[in-house]
């Protein structure tokens, strides 16, 4: 397709700029400071069990920041624990988004994720805090959700099942425990009788022995 007239290719260029920017349709952005935060999931739509990572994209008026060193994110989710992680620089001379910072981890389980952004930037402190769903990005998804078109389990659904199936056969384990030692308390009963009854048996032969030498003498 050739563009015969300038006007041509601005129509084109004004067409072509909303289906640049899709991706970053899935990231809030927010201003902090002088600053302006782009956050989100480094790989949206987001699934449970697969490596992803918090994706922070800074600019200053326009321009990106490339200097950004010393940042953290703290990732949380339901009553989890936070895990802070340090934001690296991810591009290089040649490669990736200038202004691009991530920390990489693998989400285990579908929901809400929280970033909590601290440290500082161009001598400023920085502490903020970002939820998916409600602060411009996705939220983690259940993958079997996308899956097409047999639906493995995912590590939740995989854990409850060793959960349940290690309940099962400690039990069955536990039950088999008992037995042999019903067993063996049994088998202990019987020789402690075998004892007895051998003992009085030994008793009475003494005793006919003795009974039997004194008539004779």
């Amino acid at each position: 397709m050739r563009i015969r007239t300038p006007a041509g290719a601005a129509v084109l260029a004004v067409l072509l700029v909303p289906l640049l920017a899709v991706p970053a349709l899935a990231h809030g952005e927010h201003k902090v400071a002088n600053y302006s935060f782009v956050v989100g999931f480094g790989t949206e739509p987001a699934y449970a069990g697969v490596t992803n990572s918090v994706q922070l994209v800074i600019s200053n008026n326009g321009k990106p920041v490339t200097d950004a060193k010393g940042l953290k994110v703290a990732v949380s989710t339901g009553d989890a624990e936070p895990r802070e992680m340090a934001l690296e620089p991810y591009f290089g001379d040649g490669w990736g988004e200038q202004g691009d910072y991530r920390a990489f981890f693998i989400p285990t389980t579908p929901g809400a994720y929280t970033f909590k952004v601290t440290g500082s930037l161009g001598g400023k402190k920085i502490d903020r805090s970002y939820t998916s769903g409600k602060d411009g990005f996705d939220e983690i998804t259940d993958p079997t959700e996308a899956q097409y078109p047999v639906q493995d389990p995912s590590g939740s659904q995989l854990t409850t099942r060793l959960a349940r199936e290690s309940a099962r056969l400690n039990s069955a384990l536990a039950a088999e425990r008992q037995e042999a030692e019903d067993q063996v308390a049994d088998a202990h009963q019987l020789a402690t009788i075998g004892l007895v009854v051998g003992a009085l048996g030994l008793l009475a032969a003494i005793a006919v022995g003795v009974l039997a030498l004194r008539r004779r003498s």
